[in-house]
């Protein structure tokens, strides 16, 4: 499991860069991260499946803090730099 979450992590940083690299220039850059971010939450969506909650729903937005949220901020931020 271990090899399998580094092969993870590394195919996915490169295909982050070939497709950051690939994205029109003339596009909005606003547009173009709300295209990406709904793409992410029907792929976390599915994740679901492979990661069911072990508490009801309520119970585990209740248990998430401040950070989550505010993760948001540094996210958009390298996104559109």
């Amino acid at each position: 499991m271990y090899i399998a979450s580094i092969a993870l992590l590394v195919c996915s940083g490169v295909a982050y860069q070939f497709f950051q690299k690939s994205i029109a220039p003339n596009a909005n850059p606003a547009l173009s991260i709300l295209c990406s971010y709904i793409t992410s939450l029907c792929l976390v969506g599915i994740l679901f499946i492979v990661f069911p909650l072990k508490n009801t729903f309520s119970e585990s937005i209740k248990s998430l803090n401040i950070y989550s949220v505010l993760l948001a901020v540094p996210i958009v931020g390298i996104e559109l730099g």
